[in-house]
């Protein structure tokens, strides 16, 4: 059998403990620790070593695994009404019908209950954009006209983005039974 210096045999022990070596590895680390007394005190110190002592915070993992999905969620919406909002100008405004939905869609699945609260956030950011173009275009000139010609643009893209809301709503009652499967 050949030899391994100490430096590889403290490589292998680890994935040797970890099951996941070959038959070849494990047969080599066996053969030296029975010739080297530093490396099987390693090897035995480190078999000692279990998942119950090692204390692991699965709630703080778990608060920190949400966390960054509903701040990737809040920048889908942010980014998705943008985009959305965006194209109502041009020929391309007819994907909205897509993203709003799927916005809402989006919010329903990672806020639940409080994704009613993202449609304000859509209407205030149509409302504004519809505003803003329509005045500097020039054909906007008062406030009676910017109200009359940008709330009935924002109400349709909220309606929508409740669209997709109520599809995952139904969807979430055809497979949970209307029973909310979240903590």
């Amino acid at each position: 059998m050949s030899k391994i210096s100490c430096d590889t045999c403290l490589d292998l022990i680890p994935l040797v403990k970890d099951g996941v070596s070959s038959q070849d590895s494990r047969k080599l680390v066996e053969d030296h620790i029975e010739t080297c007394p530093e490396c099987k005190e390693v090897y035995l110190e480190s078999k000692q070593i279990e998942l119950e002592d090692l204390e692991i915070d699965y709630d703080g993992a778990l608060n920190k695994i949400k966390r960054k999905l509903y701040a990737l969620a809040g920048f889908i919406l942010i980014i998705g009404s943008l985009v959305g909002v965006s194209l109502n100008d041009s020929e391309n405004m007819f994907y909205n019908i897509l993203i709003m939905p799927l916005l809402g869609g989006v919010a329903y699945l990672v806020f639940a209950k409080k994704a009613f609260i993202m449609s304000i956030f859509i209407f205030i950011i149509t409302f504004i954009r519809q505003a803003t173009y329509g005045y500097l275009e020039g054909f906007l000139t008062n406030s009676t006209e910017i109200l009359q010609e940008a709330t009935p643009i924002s109400i349709v893209f909220v309606m929508f983005f409740f669209v997709g809301i109520v599809i995952l709503k139904l969807l979430n009652i055809a497979i949970y039974g209307g029973k909310e499967n979240r903590k």
